[in-house]
Protein backbone atom coordinates (compact mmCIF):
# COMPACT_ATOMS: atom_id res chain seq x y z
CA UNK A 1 0.00 0.00 0.00
CA UNK A 2 1.29 3.44 -0.84
CA UNK A 3 2.02 5.81 2.03
CA UNK A 4 -0.46 8.39 0.64
CA UNK A 5 -3.25 5.78 0.54
CA UNK A 6 -2.42 4.63 4.07
CA UNK A 7 -2.53 8.19 5.45
CA UNK A 8 -5.84 8.93 3.73
CA UNK A 9 -7.35 5.64 4.89
CA UNK A 10 -6.23 6.37 8.45
CA UNK A 11 -7.72 9.86 8.29
CA UNK A 12 -11.06 8.60 6.96
CA UNK A 13 -11.15 5.88 9.60
CA UNK A 14 -10.59 8.44 12.35
CA UNK A 15 -13.37 10.64 11.04
CA UNK A 16 -15.74 7.70 10.68
CA UNK A 17 -15.01 6.53 14.24
CA UNK A 18 -15.74 9.96 15.71
CA UNK A 19 -19.06 10.57 13.90
CA UNK A 20 -21.25 8.78 16.45
CA UNK A 21 -19.96 11.14 19.12
CA UNK A 22 -20.32 14.36 17.17
CA UNK A 23 -23.62 15.41 18.77
CA UNK A 24 -22.88 14.40 22.33
CA UNK A 25 -22.32 17.91 23.67
CA UNK A 26 -25.01 19.89 25.39
CA UNK A 27 -27.61 21.50 23.20
CA UNK A 28 -27.21 24.90 24.77
CA UNK A 29 -24.31 26.90 26.05
CA UNK A 30 -26.73 29.30 27.76
CA UNK A 31 -28.83 26.72 29.63
CA UNK A 32 -25.69 25.35 31.28
CA UNK A 33 -24.40 28.66 32.64
CA UNK A 34 -23.83 28.84 36.40
CA UNK A 35 -26.38 31.65 36.81
CA UNK A 36 -29.27 29.80 35.18
CA UNK A 37 -30.64 27.63 38.05
CA UNK A 38 -32.34 29.83 40.66
CA UNK A 39 -30.00 30.03 43.67
CA UNK A 40 -32.52 29.78 46.52
CA UNK A 41 -34.70 27.19 44.83
CA UNK A 42 -31.59 25.10 44.06
CA UNK A 43 -31.03 24.76 47.80
CA UNK A 44 -34.52 23.30 48.23
CA UNK A 45 -35.05 21.29 45.03
CA UNK A 46 -33.00 18.73 43.17
CA UNK A 47 -32.08 19.07 39.50
CA UNK A 48 -34.94 16.86 38.36
CA UNK A 49 -37.53 19.00 40.16
CA UNK A 50 -36.06 22.23 38.75
CA UNK A 51 -36.27 20.82 35.24
CA UNK A 52 -39.86 19.62 35.82
CA UNK A 53 -40.84 23.09 37.04
CA UNK A 54 -39.13 24.62 34.00
CA UNK A 55 -40.82 22.26 31.56
CA UNK A 56 -44.22 22.94 33.11
CA UNK A 57 -43.59 26.69 32.91
CA UNK A 58 -42.64 26.43 29.23
CA UNK A 59 -45.85 24.50 28.54
CA UNK A 60 -47.90 27.10 30.40
CA UNK A 61 -46.20 30.14 28.79
CA UNK A 62 -45.59 28.96 25.24
CA UNK A 63 -44.46 32.41 24.07
CA UNK A 64 -41.39 31.94 26.30
CA UNK A 65 -40.60 28.39 25.15
CA UNK A 66 -37.33 29.46 23.55
CA UNK A 67 -33.82 29.58 25.04
CA UNK A 68 -32.87 32.91 23.48
CA UNK A 69 -36.13 34.55 24.54
CA UNK A 70 -35.76 33.30 28.12
CA UNK A 71 -32.11 34.37 28.32
CA UNK A 72 -33.03 37.81 26.99
CA UNK A 73 -35.86 38.19 29.52
CA UNK A 74 -33.61 37.12 32.39
CA UNK A 75 -30.70 39.35 31.39
CA UNK A 76 -32.79 42.50 30.93
CA UNK A 77 -32.72 44.83 33.93
CA UNK A 78 -35.47 47.15 35.15
CA UNK A 79 -34.22 49.91 32.83
CA UNK A 80 -34.58 47.55 29.82
CA UNK A 81 -30.80 47.35 29.53
CA UNK A 82 -29.58 43.89 28.50
CA UNK A 83 -26.64 42.55 30.45
CA UNK A 84 -24.36 40.51 28.17
CA UNK A 85 -24.54 36.78 28.94
CA UNK A 86 -20.75 36.63 29.05
CA UNK A 87 -20.67 39.06 31.99
CA UNK A 88 -19.24 37.83 35.26
CA UNK A 89 -21.48 35.33 37.02
CA UNK A 90 -21.55 37.44 40.20
CA UNK A 91 -22.98 40.42 38.31
CA UNK A 92 -25.67 38.28 36.71
CA UNK A 93 -26.53 36.58 40.04
CA UNK A 94 -26.91 40.04 41.59
CA UNK A 95 -29.21 41.17 38.77
CA UNK A 96 -31.34 38.04 39.11
CA UNK A 97 -31.60 38.35 42.90
CA UNK A 98 -32.81 41.94 42.52
CA UNK A 99 -35.33 40.89 39.87
CA UNK A 100 -36.65 38.07 42.09
CA UNK A 101 -37.08 40.42 45.05
CA UNK A 102 -38.81 42.97 42.84
CA UNK A 103 -41.11 40.29 41.43
CA UNK A 104 -42.36 39.42 44.91
CA UNK A 105 -42.74 43.10 45.85
CA UNK A 106 -44.79 43.83 42.72
CA UNK A 107 -46.75 40.57 42.78
CA UNK A 108 -45.18 39.12 39.62
CA UNK A 109 -45.56 35.54 40.77
CA UNK A 110 -46.68 32.35 39.07
CA UNK A 111 -47.85 29.00 40.36
CA UNK A 112 -46.09 26.10 38.67
CA UNK A 113 -46.45 22.50 39.84
CA UNK A 114 -47.72 23.74 43.20
CA UNK A 115 -44.81 26.14 43.75
CA UNK A 116 -45.40 29.88 44.12
CA UNK A 117 -42.42 31.40 42.34
CA UNK A 118 -41.34 34.78 41.17
CA UNK A 119 -41.61 35.13 37.41
CA UNK A 120 -37.80 35.35 37.25
CA UNK A 121 -37.29 32.10 39.20
CA UNK A 122 -39.75 30.31 36.96
CA UNK A 123 -37.99 31.63 33.87
CA UNK A 124 -34.66 30.44 35.26
CA UNK A 125 -36.15 26.97 35.74
CA UNK A 126 -37.52 27.09 32.21
CA UNK A 127 -34.12 27.97 30.77
CA UNK A 128 -32.47 25.32 32.96
CA UNK A 129 -34.88 22.70 31.63
CA UNK A 130 -33.16 23.02 28.24
CA UNK A 131 -29.89 21.71 29.69
CA UNK A 132 -28.95 18.06 29.23
CA UNK A 133 -27.11 17.47 32.51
Amino acid sequence: MKRKDFVLLSLYSGVAMSLPFAGCGTSSAVANKAWVPPALLSNICDTKTLKEIGTAYRQKFTDENNEDRLANLLLTDSDNKVVPENSEDAAIHSLLEKKIQQDFVTGKTVVVKGWILSKTEAQQCALFSFSQN
